[in-house]
Parts: C-alpha cells; sequence; structure tokens
C-alpha cells in the first residue's frame, strides 16, 4: 500500500514458505530488498523502504528463522521494475524482494 510498511495479510503465506525455506537450509542467508515506487520524496521513500524490509524481517524473526541470516537493504524509488506512470506500475514498483546471498 501507499505510504506504509504494514505486511498484508495476503503476503503472509508465501512469508511463512520463506520461514520453512531459511529453517530447511540453515547456511542459507537472504538479504531482504526494499522498494518504493518513484513518486514523493526521494528521502522518505529511502525511509520507508527500509521501514518495509524492516517489517518483514521481523516477521519472518517472530516465526523462528535467524535473524543473523537476514540481512537488509533499501533502495527506495531507485530501483523501479517500470516508470510507466500508472497506478499499476506504481502498485508494482512498492515492493520487497528476496535474494539468496548464501546457501
Amino acid at each position: 500500500a501507499v505510504g506504509t510498511a504494514k505486511i498484508s495479510p495476503e503476503s503472509h503465506d508465501e512469508l511463512d514458505e520463506v520461514v520453512s525455506m531459511l529453517k530447511n537450509n540453515p547456511n542459507m542467508v537472504v538479504q531482504l530488498e526494499g522498494h518504493t515506487d518513484i513518486k514523493g520524496d526521494p528521502k522518505l521513500n529511502m525511509k520507508l523502504s527500509q521501514e518495509r524490509v524492516d517489517a518483514v524481517r521481523s516477521y519472518l524473526v517472530s516465526k523462528g528463522s535467524n535473524k543473523a541470516k537476514i540481512k537488509t537493504k533499501a533502495f527506495g524509488g531507485t530501483s523501479p521494475l517500470t516508470r510507466e506512470n500508472t497506478e499499476e506500475a506504481h502498485k508494482m514498483n512498492r515492493r520487497v524482494e528476496l535474494r539468496i546471498l548464501e546457501n
């Protein structure tokens, strides 16, 4: 959603799969990468993208994931999937991606 770091309930199943993946692969290290759309103040977008990855990390840790195995990185609006100026495009750009760093 616009301007929030709240995790939508629809994301819980997918995040629970990440928890299982991390538990089943104890050597795995992941990086959560937070993004916003390209609208608004770049400094605020950077802060919001950090809040988003922190929220996802907190969720994963609350379900038993090892906090030390979850890195975070905020991108704000600097790495959009698309630069189209439509609401659908902006929505697509508001995301947290997971990158596997070690396995």
